[in-house]
């Protein structure tokens, strides 16, 4: 096959039938066919032809089609589309025979179809078709594959209103893209996550409710029945409370027959008191009588006799009084207080001794009780101390029983509360709070509050924000956004507030909302509602570093001193390219300036810091610098402008003095940053009032 034949010197092969030679016309199809012609037979009998086997292969030139014996495999044919030699690839077939391999009807055909093929002419145009087709599908491919969908540009505003109407834009909060689908994915395995935990909580908290209803019952049954009368230490404390007690009632019961023996004597004193003096008064009647009818001598004894009587009488009513007077001392002293002196007020009154027997066991007794009624006094006193403290003593034990029974009331009722606590319904948190989507892109917001993302429109993607420490009503507290990406042609404008918080629905699911997208606005505009405390009308302020300061080269120092920008543009208010500060306690004044600068220093913690659970301590100072002028609401108008007077302080320079801001911040385990700082003579600017301080004009030149 590798000597190329002539077709004129190859005779035709034999039809078999007629006796005629022809050739075999060209194949017609794309996909050619290529057969041997059949062999030319002499006058013997005619072999047996074998069956062939069919095979295809491809032109490795123009990738055309070719189907012929497989014994021709390995053979170097002309191609019956192009033209162009080609090896035929396949199979390779067994040989019935090497007659049969190597007989001339082989030979010849590929000669001869070497011959049909040379004699065939290549159509150009057909070549440059074929071309132009196959540029074209790789055109179309390329286009297909590297086309660049329509995109949606999103620009937005992060802001809340505080309840005091104050708009706060938050700057520095992460604005993540994700695809929808895999926010509706994790929202729902939240939900069942959420739902199987209130379920545990709901049955937490009705175990603890019974538990606080069996704990109350037994605390009541406790107290009904004084249950701790059955203490053994109760039973001895009161055992001692009431022997006590009897010995103070035994003490009070003697004083009192002291009483009752005096008002015995008395009355006794006083019935014979009374003889006696009627025994006088009756002497008295009969000298009278013997006066007037009995002899002279008669009625001078009767006389006598009465005047005797009528003395024993009085003495023994004056003795009376005088005992009288001194048992009220005894037995009612003024105050209260006992006679401690034994027979005091008596050596005056003394009766007649021997003839007024109530008097004399009167008298012996009031000597007597005086220091009577002080020793049982004494000891009253004494018992009723020991009453005092024995009856403090129940009542420890008393309240040691009670307060075990009612701490265990308590512990449960605290079980109750805590679980109602963990029981309640869930919130944004509990579903986004460990939500960390894998984003398709993500931004921050700069600290005027604004964001801008670019995406393709053919596909759904979610807005998520997550701003920590947000002050909405005077509260640190974190708040979520979890809002459907708008798509449309245009730049969209979309503002994340109070309005589209994520929040949990009356089913407790937490769902992605829908907000309708607008035209973006002027810059900065924001809903009116009061001062803007941390935003300016124009961008927000960005202080330089100061005379040697360099800015900060760690990622947590810069972090700090981010925070501290944020902070510093709640105190200070930027218009245009100027800083306008107002500050005093009493005085007020406004400071007009070009720039504001920082200072930044971080502390090594020191080891009761650590101690104390701090990872991180910042100072940074912000003050103006460059030119400035004042004003004073008493004044005419601004002064003229001057260059900011530099101070030294530990060696380091820092720029108006009077302006200056100083802050701390340092982060503890397990808390939020936080930033302090004695700024109170800071005073909030509103837009309105700029404007106005603008209108005034600068004071006359050498005015005070």
């Amino acid at each position: 096959m590798n000597e190329r034949r002539d077709d004129s010197n190859t005779p035709a092969p034999h039809d078999g039938r007629k006796g005629t030679w022809q050739p075999p016309p060209p194949p017609a199809k794309v996909q050619a066919t290529w057969r041997p012609p059949p062999v030319k037979t002499g006058p013997g009998p005619r072999p047996e032809p074998s069956i062939p086997q069919s095979v295809k292969c491809s032109c490795q030139q123009c990738n055309g089609h070719i189907e012929f014996d497989a014994r021709d495999v390995g053979r170097v044919v002309p191609c019956p589309h192009c033209g162009v030699e080609t090896k035929l690839s396949g199979p390779q077939a067994p040989l019935l025979g090497t007659a049969a391999a190597e007989g001339p009807w082989s030979r010849w055909t590929v000669s001869q179809t070497a011959g049909i093929a040379n004699k065939r002419r290549v159509n150009p145009l057909g070549t440059l078709a074929l071309v132009l087709g196959i540029g074209g599908v790789i055109c179309l491919l390329c286009t297909l594959i590297c086309r660049k969908p329509k995109e949606t540009t999103l620009s937005g505003l992060v802001f809340i209103v505080t309840s005091r109407g104050q708009n706060v834009r938050l700057g520095g909060v992460e604005v993540l893209l994700a695809e929808k689908k895999q926010v509706l994915e994790f929202l729902e395995s939240q939900r069942r996550a959420i739902e199987s935990e209130t379920a545990s909580r709901q049955r937490e908290l009705e175990a603890a409710e019974a538990a606080l209803e069996k704990v109350r019952s037994e605390h009541n049954l406790f107290l009904t029945n004084r249950s701790y009368l059955t203490n053994a230490d109760y039973i001895k404390a009161k055992a001692d409370l009431d022997d006590i007690l009897q010995k103070v009632e035994n003490l009070k019961a003697a004083a009192e027959k002291w009483r009752t023996r005096d008002a015995e004597l008395q009355t006794a004193a006083s019935r014979a008191v009374q003889e006696l003096q009627a025994a006088a008064d009756r002497e008295v009647q009969s000298a009278r009588q013997a006066q007037t009818a009995g002899p002279r001598t008669d009625a001078a004894a009767r006389q006598a006799g009465a005047n005797t009587a009528q003395t024993r009488a009085s003495s023994a009513s004056s003795a009376f009084t005088s005992l009288e007077r001194v048992a009220k001392r005894i037995f009612q002293p003024p105050g209260g207080r006992s006679v401690r002196s034994s027979g005091a007020g008596l050596t005056s009154s003394v009766p007649p001794a021997g003839e007024i027997r109530e008097l004399a066991e009167w008298r012996a007794f009031l000597e007597l009780a005086p220091e009577g009624l002080r020793v049982n006094a004494e000891k009253l006193a004494e018992k009723q101390s020991e009453v005092a403290s024995f009856e403090e003593k129940v009542r420890s034990i008393e309240r040691a029983a009670v307060g075990e029974s009612g701490q265990a009331v308590q512990a449960a009722e605290s079980r109750v509360a805590a679980a109602k606590l963990k029981g309640g319904s869930p919130t944004a948190e509990a579903y986004l709070g460990s939500f960390r989507p894998s984003a398709v892109q993500q931004t921050h917001t700069d600290t005027d509050g604004m964001f801008s993302l670019t995406y393709p429109r053919d596909r759904e993607f979610v807005l998520f924000v997550r701003a920590d420490g947000a002050v909405r009503a005077g509260n640190s507290e974190k708040c979520y956004w979890l809002v459907n990406a708008p798509s449309g042609p245009g730049d969209l404008w979309l503002q994340l507030s109070n309005d589209n918080l994520a929040r949990t629905d009356s089913e407790g699911r937490v769902q992605v909302l829908t907000t309708p997208p607008s035209q973006r606005p002027v810059r900065n505009s924001l809903p009116s509602g009061g001062v803007l405390s941390s935003v300016t009308p124009s961008s927000a302020i960005v202080p330089e570093p100061y005379s040697d300061q360099t800015p900060p080269s760690k990622s947590v120092d810069r972090h700090a001193l981010s925070l501290g920008i944020k902070e510093l543009n709640t105190l200070f208010y930027k218009y245009g390219d100027f800083v306008f500060v107002k500050w005093g306690a009493t005085a007020i004044y406004y400071f007009q300036a070009k720039r504001v600068a920082y200072r930044f220093r971080s502390h090594m913690l020191s080891e009761a810091e650590v101690m104390n659970n701090f990872e991180y301590k910042a100072d940074v100072f912000f003050f103006i610098t460059g030119p400035n002028r004042q004003f004073k609401p008493k004044e005419q108008g601004w002064s003229a402008w001057t260059m900011t007077t530099e101070y030294a302080q530990d060696g380091e320079l820092y720029g108006n003095a009077e302006c200056l801001v100083c802050l701390k911040i340092q982060k503890q385990k397990g808390k939020d940053w936080e930033v302090t700082g004695e700024n109170t003579l800071f005073k909030p600017l509103s837009r309105n009032e700029v404007e106005g301080l603008l209108k005034l004009a600068q004071r006359p030149s050498g005015s005070q």
